[in-house]
């Protein structure tokens, strides 16, 4: 039986660092864009900065201090994802209907960043540079 190949995933981690990026400036100004309540301006910000400084310090190409294995950031990620889910909810965020749209909108852009994203990128392109 043959080992079927993995379909390659499109997001690299150049471009997943510049999609955090977006994401980390994104939650910083469309709430206050949008003029939603105060409680959500805060806890999008919060998401922001801490998505902002993680990507900041990941080994990836656009990272400031690269210290954090791309794999890791990958980890974090996945774990964080019940707290961005949850937390909205036990803040009330939701009860506002820009808020919900807003929080909905990048729930799903985050899911599928992180499903598109190749985590084992940096390890190929490690083993290719070492082989040479």
């Amino acid at each position: 039986m043959k080992k079927q190949k993995k379909t390659p995933k499109p997001i690299d981690p150049r471009l997943h660092g510049l999609i955090d990026y977006g994401f980390a400036a994104t939650n910083l100004l469309v709430p206050k864009l949008w003029r939603m309540p105060k409680r959500n301006r805060r806890l999008f910000a919060a998401f922001g900065l801490i998505q902002g400084g993680l990507n900041a310090v990941t080994a990836q190409p656009n990272a400031l201090v690269p210290d954090v294995p791309f794999a890791v950031h990958g980890k974090i990620e996945k774990v964080s994802t019940p707290i961005f889910v949850v937390a909205p909810l036990l803040l009330r965020t939701h009860k506002s209907p820009k808020g919900m749209l807003y929080w909905l909108l990048t729930g799903v852009a985050l899911v599928a960043v992180y499903n598109l994203t190749d985590w084992d990128a940096q390890k190929t392109s490690s083993s290719k540079k070492k082989r040479r």
